[in-house]
């Protein structure tokens, strides 16, 4: 029996897939002349399989849980009684992270989120998984002008 990878694709048809993005030259999507290609055919093999985006969107409920029953004073100074069901989390962006802000660099992928409440952009969520997919940790990051900063 041919593996399988989570969104039900056999190994064959990732294949394919790939080929078929290496072809029409979407692993570079906007290069600058002059610029080095980078391959992203592996980043897209890691969305395809891992699902970050549907994982970072489930810790994003997680992490809002977690805040309102660890810390209920300071999530209902932000959000007071709103009903946050109506949240949206847009994909904004997936990346492949190398950061060398520790003595040894730690390599990452990182997925982030829009968060939109009435229609406003208040916050982005930053999820960030190994090459396993395994999480890592994760940031809710929230915008220093929208309706929940704003006083009127």
């Amino acid at each position: 029996m041919s593996r399988r990878y989570s969104n039900g694709l056999s190994l064959v048809q990732v294949a394919e897939l790939t080929d078929t993005i290496a072809e029409r030259g979407h692993h570079s999507a906007i290069t600058p002349k002059g610029a080095i290609d980078l391959d992203t055919i592996e980043l897209r093999k890691f969305v395809i399989e891992k699902k970050p985006f549907e994982e970072s969107k489930k810790g994003f409920w997680n992490w809002i849980n977690s805040w309102k029953e660890d810390d209920p004073e300071d999530y209902f100074e932000l959000f007071g009684n709103e009903d946050i069901s109506s949240i949206e989390l847009t994909n904004e962006r997936i990346a492949l992270v190398i950061n060398y802000r520790f003595d040894t660099p730690i390599e990452f992928i990182q997925t982030t989120l829009n968060v939109i409440y009435k229609e406003d952009l208040i916050a982005q969520y930053h999820y960030m998984q190994d090459f396993n997919g395994e999480v890592m940790d994760d940031v809710l990051s929230f915008e220093k002008y929208s309706i929940l900063t704003r006083k009127d």
